[in-house]
């Protein structure tokens, strides 16, 4: 009796160990495929948010990244200050510095920089003003205004979204090369 007593033990703590594995790895696939999800969500949403903004393209494609309560709120979006440039190229960079979702919520958070580098265009000759001097330079976009946020995701519909934008702060250290041709 006292052995099957111990093997009835040895085989609960065995079966209990291999129970809280499983969990364990379970656990860290879900949190690896949010976390995936995230990360591209960011990289594709902030790039096409920086295309629809600099290039004037299509913003119907942003509803893939941001939810409509995002896209209704976005001060970049509103007060477009390259309306009047024509913008050939930029380079876009996006440094995620932290991410989280848990996997059995409905929300995540990430720490990201964003920065818009080499920013080629200028304002077209019809634009600029009457003055003589004026038209013969050219008028270069303003520098986009690099910053660190801290962004609030959700899932909605089976996809993460982005919700929520904060300014934790500007990055004016870094220079943003425009260029002049």
């Amino acid at each position: 009796m006292v052995y099957l007593g111990r093997f009835f033990w040895f085989l609960i703590q065995n079966l209990l160990i291999i129970a809280m594995i499983m969990i364990l790895v379970v656990t860290a696939f879900f949190i690896a495929v949010n976390v995936a999800n995230i990360f591209v969500v960011v990289n594709d949403g902030l790039g096409k948010r920086a295309s629809v903004i600099l290039m004037k393209e299509d913003a119907s494609e942003l509803i893939k990244f941001f939810t409509n309560d995002f896209l209704d709120s976005d001060e970049l979006l509103k007060n477009n200050h390259y309306t009047n440039y024509i913008i050939r190229n930029f380079n876009h960079k996006v440094s995620i510095e932290w991410l989280w979702a848990w996997p059995w919520e409905n929300k995540g958070i990430a720490t990201v920089t964003e920065k818009v580098l080499n920013i080629d265009g200028e304002i077209p000759n019809e634009k600029k003003s009457l003055n003589p001097n004026a038209v013969e330079r050219k008028i270069l976009p303003p520098n986009w205004e690099n910053s660190k946020y801290h962004i609030e995701f959700i899932k909605a519909g089976g996809s993460w979204k982005i919700n929520k934008i904060v300014l934790i702060e500007r990055i004016p250290d870094t220079p943003v090369q425009t260029k002049n041709p």
